[in-house]
């Protein structure tokens, strides 16, 4: 049955993608009254038939903070509102990038001693028209952390038009977003940073990405990655199309790791919240992507964590380079 109705929908819709969509009352620019959260208020009960209304607003990079020290929950400013994001610590990188966003959030009325104010509950984080550029480091250190982890196998394939039709729940993965002008369909399909906006199954193209949604069936490689992803789905590789060149011109001499090293024990104690936003602050005298590298070696060797947004050294851990995978793979990629 299952395999009957695959069938039916991909000669009925072929690669068309359902559309999503995402109801909310307007974009919210100014700040929010407490009035206006009050008119809302004498709306309830809300329920089935009478949904809380939701609104948007548009932000670019913000810092999310823990509310406090152990803490699932966050908080961040916008123009609109003051946001809350429960459970929300996977999404606070995303909030950090340096692109537009959008948050589709509710407003709620808070009280405290005697005191209200409006809070904006984070429903959802959509990305808008993003300059992939911007996120090169970003998409880099998405690609690198993957080498944690054991490949998954891969048939490879040669590259036709069939590759971007390969039925509905097919996610197509790049590793460098320059290698998208190879593909001459691909402008027919979504594309996505990390993950795709929504997990739905829906075919589209996703950039350096993370982990594979359960909807989807098929991953077609669009060139080749750092590393594959953890998935027993059917998984395809096109055949003669690099996304490791960025990989081979990383540094491996210990010179450079010394230096970093160095670097990293200077600023202990301080603000540190991931190996990118540490090379706008304290990498200037670093080629980029050889910080971030570094940076994640030791993280993976233990000598370093970042601790409630600090960054601790762990003095008492010995380790040489070659333990780290992270290490060892870029040592095998590169061919040494």
């Amino acid at each position: 049955f299952y395999q009957a109705i695959i069938e039916k929908m991909n000669a009925i819709y072929g690669d068309v993608c359902l559309e999503k969509t995402v109801s909310a009352e307007w974009d919210v620019e100014t700040p929010i009254s407490i009035d206006f959260a009050k008119e809302i208020e004498m709306l309830e009960p809300f329920g089935t038939g009478n949904k809380k209304p939701l609104f948007t607003t548009l932000v670019n990079s913000v810092d999310a903070k823990q509310l406090k020290a152990g803490s699932p929950h966050y908080s961040f400013e916008t123009d609109a509102v003051s946001m809350l994001l429960f459970n929300g610590g996977e999404y606070t990188e995303e909030l950090s990038y340096p692109v537009q966003k959008k948050i589709l959030f509710e407003i709620n009325l808070s009280s405290f001693r005697g005191k209200d104010s409006v809070k904006g509950f984070v429903k959802r984080i959509l990305p808008e028209n993003t300059d992939f550029s911007l996120l090169s480091p970003y998409l880099f250190r998405s690609e690198l952390l993957k080498l944690k982890f054991n490949e998954s196998n891969v048939s490879k394939i040669a590259y036709d038009k069939d590759v971007l039709q390969r039925g509905y729940g097919t996610l197509y993965a790049i590793s460098d977003y320059n290698n998208l002008k190879r593909y001459e369909n691909v402008h027919n399909l979504s594309v996505y940073p990390f993950e795709p906006e929504f997990s739905s199954g829906e075919n589209c193209v996703v950039i350096a990405p993370k982990y594979l949604p359960e909807a989807y069936k098929k991953v077609v490689y669009l060139d080749k990655p750092f590393n594959y992803l953890t998935c027993n789905v059917e998984s395809y590789l096109v055949d003669g199309v690099s996304g490791i060149e960025i990989a081979k011109k990383l540094s491996t001499e210990r010179e450079n790791f010394a230096s970093v090293f160095a670097k990293l024990c200077e600023v202990v104690g301080k603000p540190f919240y991931n190996s990118v936003k540490a090379f706008e602050v304290y990498g200037k005298d670093f080629e980029q992507y050889n910080f971030i590298f570094s940076c994640e070696v030791f993280f993976d060797l233990g000598f370093f964590s970042i601790e409630n947004g600090y960054l601790t050294r762990h003095a008492e851990i010995k380790n040489a380079l070659t333990n780290s995978k992270l290490y060892s793979k870029i040592l095998s990629i590169k061919g040494l």
